[in-house]
């Protein structure tokens, strides 16, 4: 079976940064994390603090990972009301993983924070389907493999080793295919759009279709039958997860999957018009304006400048 997942991340350049690891040995201290363009995630690596946000709080312990996936400004602090002692921007571009320290006291919390980033055309396909705050105690990290690769990502960050910042991009990338695992096996997630269909196995089957072969003439019956349903039953089903038509998505996901193709300058519009489904580069540019507002030209100069 086609993986949906994976192929949907590469569309969507997937990029994990680990912008910083942090050390506070303070009384008293508070990080201000601004919006950002991406999803942020903290690791406690040591001791213990608390996330605010939008008037929420929660407690944080060793070994517990959080992630923000629509930027949402907040604090991470040892109690709420502490003194911030630092503006935190995780969109600053950096070269390598920045070490922070602030003060020399005790007790001492140990922090690693980064940003997952993606396409700008496609980043809120995936990102707004995520819900504010994900949050992963260290007992649940264990219960569904997390730990082992957030030791490592802990381990790399601590070292001076060569290849750290390489190997700390591609943990982060690994990273976040977990937490969307982890997180679609959890009951409680309210998981929707094309992520909620991949929990319902007969509509997995369909979006595994589609994306193994983009360029097929699909209608709704031919889907139905891969899924073992009834055409209005899939429909309804399909529509009820996803929250869109089945043609509506192949649609959606051949625009998608050409904002890649476009990037490589030697394929023309009328190949990467066949390519996703399409019998001539006209019907292609009025699809492709359809859904993003630019033509494919524009886009390709878009991109490459």
């Amino acid at each position: 079976m086609h993986d949906v997942l994976a192929d949907i991340l590469a569309v969507f350049q997937l990029k994990g940064t680990v912008y910083c690891q942090s050390e506070i040995q303070k009384a008293e201290w508070a990080l201000q994390f601004h919006q950002t363009q991406g999803a942020v995630f903290h690791i406690i690596g040591e001791g213990s603090c608390c996330l605010i946000v939008d008037g929420q709080t929660i407690t944080l312990q060793q070994g517990d990972l959080l992630m923000l996936p629509h930027g949402t400004p907040h604090l991470i602090a040892d109690k709420p009301q502490s003194p911030c002692c630092a503006d935190i921007h995780l969109d600053h571009q950096v070269q390598s993983c920045l070490m922070m320290r602030w003060g020399d006291d005790q007790p001492k919390t140990t922090l690693v924070c980064g940003l997952f980033t993606f396409d700008e055309f496609n980043q809120q396909a995936i990102l707004s389907l995520l819900p504010p705050v994900m949050y992963f105690s260290a007992q649940m990290n264990a219960d569904y493999g997390l730990n082992r690769l957030i030791e490592a990502l802990l381990d790399e960050a601590n070292s001076h080793r060569l290849g750290k910042d390489l190997l700390l991009h591609r943990l982060a990338d690994i990273l976040f295919v977990h937490i969307i695992r982890a997180w679609l096996d959890l009951p409680s997630s309210e998981a929707h759009g094309w992520l909620g269909g991949l929990r319902d196995a007969q509509i997995t089957q369909a979006l595994s279709a589609i994306h193994a072969n983009p360029d097929y003439a699909w209608t709704v019956k031919k889907l139905a039958v891969i899924a073992t349903m009834s055409r209005s039953a899939f429909c309804a089903k399909f529509v009820d997860l996803i929250g869109i038509p089945p043609l509506m998505y192949v649609t959606r996901w051949r625009m998608q999957l050409a904002t890649r193709l476009l990037r490589d300058k030697r394929l023309s519009l009328m190949q990467i018009a066949e390519k996703i489904g399409y019998t001539s580069d006209i019907a292609f540019s009025k699809a492709f304006k359809r859904a993003f507002g630019y033509t494919p030209s524009a886009y390709r100069r878009h991109y490459l400048q």
